[in-house]
Order: C-alpha cells, then sequence, then structure tokens
C-alpha cells in the first residue's frame, strides 16, 4: 500500500512540474495556462521588460486574472470598457482564437477576470522620522467569465451586439460580473454629459448658420 502511494503521489508531482514552464523569455508566461492565455487573447500590447511593474497573469487553483494597467485619464471610458469586454472573448488581435478555446484547452480554469488598475503611492510615515513609499494597485474595473457562462455563450451574436453607445450595458449582461469604480463611473457620467452639451452647442450653431443664409 505504502508503495502504490509513494507512485501516486510522485505521478502527481510529475504533473504539477509539466504544468508549469519555465519564465518565457519573451512572453514572461511562467506556465502552461499563462502562456495560452497570452497566446489565446494576447492581452498585453508590450514586451514584459517594458510593462508596469504591477502588469502580471496570476493563476491560482482554476482562477487566472490578467491585471493590465490602465489610469483612463485619456481617452473615451465608454469605448475602453467596451473594447475589454470584446478582448476578453475574443482576444485583442484578429488571429486570436479567443476564451472559449482557452477554457477547452484547460479543464482546469474555472473563471478568468481581466482587471484594469492604475498605481497608487502609499507613503507611511517611520519611527526614524523618515517615510516610507509603497506602489500599491487601486483597482479601476473588473470583468469576469466563469467557464459555464463561457460555453453557453453564442460568440457570434455577442460579437454583433457589443458596440454602439449600448454596448458596456450589453456586456454587463454577456458576463457573469462587470465592476466599475465609482470614480470612474463618475467620469463616464461626466463624459456623457460634455457629449450631450457639445452635440446641442453644434445643433444651436446649424440653426443660427440655417437661419442666416435664408436670411435676405
Amino acid at each position: 500500500m505504502i508503495f502504490l502511494m509513494a507512485i501516486f503521489m510522485g505521478i502527481f508531482y510529475m504533473m504539477g512540474e509539466l504544468s508549469r514552464v519555465s519564465a518565457d523569455p519573451v512572453t514572461g508566461a511562467k506556465s502552461l495556462v499563462e502562456q495560452s492565455i497570452l497566446t489565446s487573447l494576447s492581452p498585453y500590447l508590450t514586451h514584459p521588460d517594458r510593462r508596469d511593474p504591477l502588469e502580471r497573469l496570476s493563476v491560482r487553483g482554476g482562477q487566472a486574472e490578467i491585471w493590465r494597467y490602465e489610469s483612463f485619464e485619456q481617452g473615451e471610458v465608454e469605448d475602453k470598457l467596451c473594447l475589454a469586454t470584446r478582448s476578453l472573448l475574443f482576444g485583442r488581435l484578429p488571429s486570436n482564437e479567443g476564451v472559449k478555446a482557452l477554457f477547452r484547452r484547460h479543464n482546469e480554469l474555472r473563471d478568468l477576470s481581466l482587471i484594469f488598475y492604475r498605481q497608487k503611492t502609499a507613503v507611511t510615515p517611520q519611527l526614524s522620522g523618515q517615510y516610507l513609499q509603497e506602489q500599491k494597485s487601486l483597482i479601476l474595473a473588473r470583468f469576469t467569465l466563469l467557464r459555464e457562462r463561457v460555453f453557453s455563450l453564442d460568440l457570434k451574436q455577442a460579437e454583433k451586439t457589443l458596440s454602439g453607445v449600448k454596448c458596456v450595458e450589453r456586456a454587463k449582461v454577456i458576463l457573469n460580473d462587470l465592476w466599475i469604480s465609482e470614480s470612474i463611473l463618475e467620469r463616464r457620467e461626466a463624459l456623457k454629459e460634455a457629449s450631450i452639451e457639445l452635440n446641442a452647442l453644434k445643433a444651436s450653431k446649424l440653426k443660427t448658420r440655417d437661419r442666416a443664409v435664408r436670411s435676405p
């Protein structure tokens, strides 16, 4: 019995070792699942050496997280949230296989999240009179898909619906969870109001110009 248990433990250990690979010098992947995420979705724009220090892939106990730096300081919030949802489902590049192929390849994978964060500097006073500075990650948005949902989705239909002004609202229905921080929600609403005011101003100018053209 002890002999059989030793053989079983040895096989279990070897299987665990096979699931790990040395860090890929090009992609930075440290496991087969991480490598599959990178090839299936291409979530990062830059080489590992040029990424933000807190950008990383985390795979633990069937849960995978893609951490990506995004401050939301520039560009349209709505567009970024929509593109993030599309990239989680279909991959960032046309050549990517997408999330369904990723889950098919790894039965151990239960859920996948894309996390947008920005850096926050925390300053802590020390007894010596000096100050300790630490860089922490402040989560701004989280997009999550569970295995069951992935295989129940009609991805062709999802690809058609994830566009336009209602993209984010549709994404909330498609994903298992789409959490957006209060600060980003406020910026999103502010941009919407600014867009409405700008359109109203443009319409007013057009009416004024039309009146001027018509008047003798």
